[in-house]
């Protein structure tokens, strides 16, 4: 994984480098060591993927939330438009 850096790690989850290997519990410098070395504490490292992927749950229900209010407000100009035309709409 040495040819991976934090920043495409970090894209994902919209953070920089510093903010993710924050996330995660680390430094940025621990982490990339880490990365380069391959040699973790297995615990820790455990511990901060299941901090990561509390994130990511948090981040999809935030998205998955913002797309449904997306969603209403289209459906809403499409109600909008049907009663301007006196149509039946669902």
């Amino acid at each position: 994984m040495s040819n991976i850096d934090l920043k495409q790690l970090s894209e994902p989850f919209e953070l920089n480098a510093n903010e993710f290997a924050e996330k995660m519990g680390y430094s940025r410098q621990a982490l990339h060591a880490a990365l380069r070395t391959g040699e973790v504490n297995n615990r820790r490292m455990r511990t901060a993927l299941k901090n990561m992927k509390a994130v990511s749950n948090k981040m999809y229900l935030n998205q998955l939330n913002e797309a449904d209010k997306a969603k209403k407000r289209r459906e809403q100009v499409l109600a909008s438009l049907a009663e301007w035309f006196g149509l039946v709409w669902d």
